[in-house]
């Protein structure tokens, strides 16, 4: 009974400490280069297809919410930011904002948690450590300040529920709510039908071995959500441009991919991945172990599956030219990276003394992934964090000056957060949008109370960082893992 509740006690703490460092490491930098202005497609999905029809009670607000933006269906990533709308009765970038920071926060406990339960004692901290950095720092700001990419939170997070879920026993519980949650990914991106996907070659290899009918009623229910995923699906012929226009162009995108967070040098992919290509070898030759064991390298093997497949979507549907990912697509590639450390934690022999190979094999894994961090580090944080806030401030008082002068002639020189002049100063004019704008550009001045209660919170990131880490460090030095 002890140890049962020593176990739960530490499930809490590690989770807290890791939920708080990624969750205050977000708000710094909302406090610091975020805004409450919304921007580009919010204007144009949000406004004028939702929130202004609802305000005038049109009822059309519904047929704009379920219509696909672009590829994607994102009615959670709306259904969040239309309530919060609601809620504080300002349509305020930030208080979205903070809501996606702590989204993701608890997805990136929850994985440093499964490291610590499931993984070699050592290996499990590191693992976790390298969840909670890659989840803490900017290297994806895009998705951190961009309060409608909460839509890449929400496909991930669905995404590992819905496959820890179909790997569980067959009618339990968590079975029912993976199913759920892998049709919730459907609504969340484009590429949530992936996630079924991704477990179609487990559940063959399953039936390889010999396993039982529930395994069948498992792959007829993922091909389920494969086929409402296609029917779904919709292909943009304005993206048509976007989309690689050759194998090389794919690979080269891919390759880019796979190195990520340095995606300028392709060779690190080679590393990056080998811990998974080499676990999905063995896989392949032995099958996955019985019990919880079997069921971490699976649910591994899912996660890098399920990445690979996003990579090859994306590279796909953007890849014309062959360049480099857009920031925004590295929390999916980071879920690629934590898949290659869990697999080499999987990989470790099972004698305390590590034979010399797996010791420098993890080691110079985990050292190219930090430098390859540090190289981008200083360009985000010298370049690209000041421009974006730079360009943040420039659209505010582009908009604020509209606000009190009316001088459409005066804006049209200015730089302004939505691609169309026309259509951005027709939301402007129109009063259930002007009613509710953020307290930066608001006529006359407003602050909610939940606009309000977004912003003293983001000032207190800091404080969120220093007891996660420390949290973390007296755990890690104190704190000995109860057997599983």
């Amino acid at each position: 009974m002890q140890l049962l509740f020593l176990g739960r006690s530490s499930s809490a703490a590690i989770f807290l400490c890791a939920l708080l460092c990624v969750f205050g490491s977000k708000l710094a930098v909302i406090d610091r280069y975020g805004t409450d202005l919304p921007f580009q497609d919010q204007w144009g999905k949000e406004a004028d297809f939702i929130l202004a029809p609802l305000r005038e009670g049109n009822p059309a607000w519904l047929q704009g919410a379920l219509l696909p933006h672009n590829e994607h269906r994102v009615y959670f990533t709306l259904g969040v930011d239309v309530l919060l709308t609601l809620i504080s009765g300002q349509w305020d970038a930030r208080q979205e904002c903070v809501v996606s920071a702590l989204l993701h926060a608890a997805i990136a406990a929850a994985l440093a948690l499964f490291a610590w339960r499931r993984l070699p004692r050592a290996w499990g901290l590191v693992s976790a450590g390298v969840i909670v950095a890659l989840s803490a720092l900017p290297l994806a700001w895009d998705n951190v300040l961009w309060a409608f990419q909460s839509q890449f939170y929400f496909l991930i997070g669905f995404s590992l529920l819905g496959m820890d879920g179909l790997l569980r026993e067959t009618f339990s519980a968590r079975w029912w709510l993976g199913l759920l949650a892998m049709l919730c990914a459907l609504v969340s991106m484009g590429s949530g039908f992936l996630c079924a996907l991704a477990l179609l070659p487990l559940f063959v290899r399953d039936l390889v071995s010999g396993r039982t009918w529930r395994t069948w009623l498992s792959l007829m229910a993922t091909t389920v959500v494969l086929a409402l995923g296609w029917y779904l699906s919709f292909a943009p012929p304005w993206h048509a441009s976007l989309r690689a226009g050759n194998a090389n162009d794919f690979v080269a995108y891919a390759a880019h991919c796979l190195a990520w967070p340095a995606s300028a040098h392709v060779l690190f992919g080679l590393l990056f991945y080998s811990p998974l290509l080499l676990f999905g070898v063995r896989w392949l030759r032995r099958g996955a172990s019985p019990g919880t064991a079997g069921y971490a390298q699976r649910f591994t093997l899912a996660m890098g599956i399920w990445t690979l497949l996003q990579i090859a979507a994306v590279s796909y549907a953007r890849g014309n030219g062959g360049g480099f990912p857009a920031n925004r697509y590295g929390d999916v590639l980071a879920i690629g990276i934590i898949a290659n450390a869990f697999a080499l934690g999987l990989l470790a022999p099972a004698s305390e003394k590590k034979p010399r190979g797996w010791l420098v094999w993890a080691a110079a894994w985990l050292v190219v992934l930090g430098l390859s961090a540090a190289t981008e580090l200083p360009k985000i944080y010298r370049d690209e964090l000041p421009q974006h806030r730079q360009q943040t401030e420039a659209f505010e008082s582009s908009v604020h000056a509209y606000l009190i002068d009316g001088d459409a002639t005066a804006l049209r020189n200015r730089p302004i957060p939505f691609p169309d002049y026309d259509w951005f100063i027709r939301l402007l004019d129109r009063p259930s949008i002007r009613a509710i704008l953020p307290p930066s550009v608001s006529n006359p001045h407003r602050v909610s109370i939940l606009s309000s209660s977004a912003s003293h919170l983001a000032k207190l990131g800091w404080v969120a960082i220093t007891i996660g880490l420390v949290g973390l460090a007296l755990f890690a030095v104190r704190h000995r893992r109860a057997p599983a």
